[in-house]
């Protein structure tokens, strides 16, 4: 699915957005970082987070009273599908003044407004498609993650990517719950299987050219993933919603199934997370292994303790601190390619981003060439003036 924004202009974004980083890190000087930008302008209005989050509650209490005005004008309709074409009139008519109004028009990128109207218009169209067509509960999600899943990849949205990831599982739950009980107790399996496809397709897609145009999308994508394949497998999740949406009954002394494979793999799944992380020198992935190490060592405090919270706190504490301080003292130096400073992103693999970096950036520190000059000596030789 192509995004609705233009191509370069958003490349060029990226670009000025990665250009001042540069300066910042005294890797260019200002004039070399005026000059590439210069060369790649963006006309996107894209302003910062503060002005983003005012713009977008002003934007929601407009679209408020306008729709206030509507739900007045039709306050006779008592017919679910007559409002639910209504509504999926409305939402479907907002989504295409975003497009030709909003971003084509008035070049918006993010900018607060975009945001809340495309809220505003998904809602409405799946609440005027559940409405209009009366879906259950099952159809009803997967409208909702349609609708979701094109506004994540159509405007760039991480909200909607969030959603459309819990709606997904939620869905995958309804669907086999509803349809297939017998084989419910499978769930944490077939999570796991389904965390590890969605995984390894959207690292299929950071390797396409697009792929930094989606970059942000396919980032929370690949850790929810990575979250999703670890919790669906940790004792403690594994445990607690079985009992709470399965109606597991364990007596006490009594045990899930196949709890010794949790056990397992509610250690070892970290551990690999945190090898593969420092190997592939995947970012991604040894964040969220620490992430999930912590909550495997919360797993099996909930489980097992010295009956004395202060000491269990205050030794973690301390074995927090002496790690964070080693780690720290010893990354000063880069090792293995890690290292405690912050270092430029290297996500700018485009030829584009490339060429001008070595034109305008790299270009300012071009070395004159010096030319052979002659002494002009008195003899015979390559330098003298003639006199002998």
């Amino acid at each position: 699915m192509k995004h609705a924004y233009s191509s370069s202009s958003l490349q060029n974004l990226y670009f000025i957005k990665e250009i001042k980083r540069w300066k910042q890190a005294n890797v260019i000087d200002a004039a070399q970082s005026e000059a590439a930008i210069k060369q790649s302008p963006s006309d996107f209005y894209h302003p910062n987070i503060f002005i983003r989050v005012l713009l977008f509650i002003a934007t929601l209490v407009g679209l408020g009273g306008l729709t206030g005005m509507f739900a007045l004008m039709f306050n006779d309709i008592k017919e679910e599908e007559i409002a639910g074409f209504l509504f999926l009139i409305y939402g479907l008519a907002s989504f295409v003044f975003v497009e030709l109004i909003v971003i084509k028009n008035l070049k918006h990128f993010k900018s607060g407004v975009t945001e809340a109207l495309v809220y505003h218009a998904g809602g409405f169209t799946g609440l005027g498609i559940i409405l209009f067509f009366d879906l259950g509960l099952t159809s009803g999600l997967i409208i909702s993650f349609l609708i979701c899943s094109f506004i994540a990849f159509r405007y760039l949205d991480l909200i909607n990517t969030f959603i459309a990831f819990l709606i997904l599982l939620y869905l995958v739950f309804n669907v086999i719950d509803d349809y297939f009980s017998t084989i419910t107790s499978l769930l944490p399996f077939i999570y796991f299987g389904l965390s590890l496809v969605l995984y390894l397709f959207v690292k299929y897609l950071q390797r396409l050219k697009t792929a930094f145009e989606f970059q942000y999308v396919w980032w929370l994508s690949e850790s929810l993933s990575l979250i999703s394949l670890y919790a669906s497998v940790n004792y403690l999740v594994v445990r607690e919603l079985s009992i709470a949406l399965l109606g597991l009954p364990l007596q006490p002394g009594d045990d899930i199934p196949f709890a010794w494979l949790f056990y397992c793999l509610t250690i070892l799944i970290p551990i690999l997370y945190l090898f593969f992380g420092l190997k592939k020198k995947d970012t991604v992935m040894y964040r969220i292994s620490l992430l999930v190490l912590a909550f495997t060592v919360f797993t099996f405090k909930y489980y097992y303790s010295f009956n004395k919270p202060e000491i269990t706190l205050t030794i973690s504490g301390i074995i927090l601190i002496i790690i964070g301080l080693f780690l720290f003292r010893w990354l000063r130096q880069p090792k293995y390619g890690f290292t405690t400073e912050e270092l430029l992103k290297e996500n700018w693999n485009s030829q584009l981003v490339q060429s001008v970096l070595a034109s305008q950036t790299l270009g300012g520190n071009k070395i004159p060439e010096k030319q052979f000059e002659g002494g002009g000596g008195t003899h015979s030789g390559g330098g003298s003036s003639g006199s002998f």
